[in-house]
């Protein structure tokens, strides 16, 4: 499988895809949102794979601290514990 056919996405940005509307942080953070949920909803071979560190969707984010880094990762990291 080609890199091109694969989404990086953590597990938090999988759910804001499907709710997504055209919002967003800023105009580059909006345009990469939108294609890489456009791509989602038409592709069929798209795979997603789940990571758990900054992904495709936040290369363009203000939020982003550096490659690993996010501002917010005490929230988008948080694991449940039953």
């Amino acid at each position: 499988m080609t890199e091109e056919k694969i989404i990086n996405l953590r597990p938090h940005h999988l759910l804001c895809t499907q709710g997504y509307s055209g919002k967003g942080y800023n105009e580059a953070f909006v345009l990469n949102m939108t294609m890489i949920t456009k791509r989602m909803r038409t592709e069929p071979d798209l795979k997603v794979r789940i990571v758990f560190s900054t992904d495709d969707l936040c290369t363009y984010c203000p939020r982003k601290r550096g490659e690993g880094i996010c501002a917010d990762d005490a929230k988008v990291l948080v694991f449940i514990k039953e």
